[in-house]
């Protein structure tokens, strides 16, 4: 009778690249030890401690409240772009593999204008849908998406009726603007 074949483990210490198994495990905080998938996962890390740092000011409305949050989101997304412009961090197509010129010929330009025609034949629609629709028909679903907004409802289904009542997309904006107001980003320091 043929015998299967055994399972390989490939969590073996000699199937796994690093560390020596015999001397480095020993030591709490370095790898198998940590609590992430990578050796240095939340060593090292500055994020991880600025957030526990903010949690640690009263919690996370208290982090949100006071802007504590988007800051350390704003220093990352700046701290990641240095990165990449330094190419210290890869980004594919951007900083690394990039295609040639001649290679590239599907790609878009970076440098995307609208089509002034386009742009008119958009607002002739625009007012055309505006000047076919009666006023009952569309103020009451419109109304439900900024009642939903203040109610704390779940926005998509008014969302969804508005749409279908043909609400345009910046009269649901407008809508919303008027309960959330307009977002105020926290300066960078």
């Amino acid at each position: 009778m043929p015998t299967r074949p055994q399972p390989r483990n490939f969590a073996a210490p000699e199937n796994l690249a690093g560390p020596n198994f015999e001397c480095d495990t020993s030591v709490p905080g370095v790898f198998p030890f940590t609590r992430g998938v990578q050796p240095d996962m939340y060593r090292g890390r500055a994020w991880t401690m600025r957030l526990d740092a903010g949690f640690a000011t009263g919690g996370a409305p208290v982090a949100v409240e006071t802007g504590y949050i988007q800051q350390q989101i704003q220093d990352a997304a700046y701290r990641a772009q240095q990165a990449i412009d330094a190419g210290e961090a890869v980004v594919v197509g951007v900083n690394r593999f990039v295609q040639r010129d001649e290679e590239a010929t599907d790609r878009p330009s970076a440098d995307v204008r609208l089509d002034p025609e386009l742009k008119r034949q958009q607002i002739d629609r625009v007012r055309a849908l505006r000047a076919g629709r009666s006023r009952q028909e569309w103020r009451g679903p419109l109304a439900g998406v900024e009642q939903a907004a203040r109610d704390g409802s779940n926005l998509v289904p008014p969302i969804i009726v508005a749409v279908e009542a043909h609400v345009t997309v910046g009269e649901v904006a407008d809508a919303l603007r008027r309960v959330f107001g307009d977002y105020q980003g926290v300066g960078t320091t």
